[in-house]
């Protein structure tokens, strides 16, 4: 089963303006997606995925658009100093998410195996073991 997250943008949606630009929606797979063969192997994997396609190029676009459109204008506004010392900050943050995500992934836990023994295999073994305990009961 998997989850849909519904980002409402203002505290009404406002009937005059189309619902799309109102309100987000983000579809959060969740362990179905595993055995329907999507190929996500955990959580941690489709969130990287979400920042490493789509929330870092939506950033980066929009930075380089918006420097662009300001870069063309002669007068600075005073806060222009604060916004391009925090942008790089704000990439910074990003790339450390989406690294922390990889990790994360990498370093899911790996479940305990469960070995099938030959039933041949396993009677030798037993086996063995009644001769060894035999040894070590018997006394001379």
């Amino acid at each position: 089963m998997g989850s849909i997250a519904l980002i409402k943008r203002g505290p009404t949606i406002d009937t005059s303006r189309p619902l799309q630009t109102q309100v987000q929606f983000i579809n959060l797979p969740g362990p179905a997606a595993n055995e329907s063969g999507l190929g996500l192997a955990s959580p941690y994997e489709a969130l990287h995925s979400y920042i490493h396609y789509a929330v870092s190029p939506y950033f980066n676009a929009y930075v380089s658009t918006k420097s662009g459109v300001e870069g063309g204008t002669s007068g600075k506004r005073p806060d222009d100093k604060d916004g391009k010392m925090g942008i790089p900050m704000a990439k910074k943050k990003i790339a450390e998410l989406e690294l922390s995500l990889l990790h994360l992934q990498q370093n899911v836990e790996i479940p305990e195996i469960s070995l099938n023994i030959h039933p041949v295999v396993q009677r030798a073994i037993d086996e063995v073991c009644a001769l060894r305990m035999s040894f070590l009961t018997d006394s001379p």
